[in-house]
């Protein structure tokens, strides 16, 4: 539940006005110390979630070279760690990163490399919707 409350507080923070982006961030962040203090307490259920928060911490900050590098290394361990409906919500924010930025050809393969993943995951309704919106 952590790492999906400091997810959602980043993606409300990126979409907010001022007053209400600085709450979320700050919930974001208070969430994300928290997940940070469990790793460093030898808990590596966490790590693939870490990264995933820290490629949109860095987004909602502008930082998109660190935003990228992240969103890579958050595929990397989820896809290592065998969490295949992680590896596909990488993906996915990362499509939404690389869109957002202009960068054609990697969001392109961020989208397929989500469908790819949310269908090895079985989600096959996330797989059609997706198809609809593209």
């Amino acid at each position: 539940f952590t790492a999906l409350e400091a997810l959602i507080s980043f993606k409300m923070a990126q979409t907010s006005a001022l007053l209400a982006r600085i709450m979320w961030k700050r919930r974001g962040v208070k969430a994300f110390k928290l997940l940070q203090s469990w790793a460093k307490k030898g808990n590596v259920n966490v790590v693939h979630s870490l990264y995933l928060l820290s490629a949109e911490l860095a987004v909602l900050k502008g930082d998109g070279k660190k935003a990228e590098e992240r969103f890579k290394t958050a595929v990397m361990v989820a896809a290592t760690s065998g969490l295949r409906q992680d590896k596909a919500l990488a993906h996915n924010l990362a499509h939404e990163f690389y869109t957002s930025q202009g960068d054609k050809y990697w969001a392109d393969y961020s989208h397929e490399q989500s469908q790819e993943a949310y269908s090895d995951w079985g989600a096959n309704a996330k797989v059609d919707q997706k198809i609809v919106i593209r």
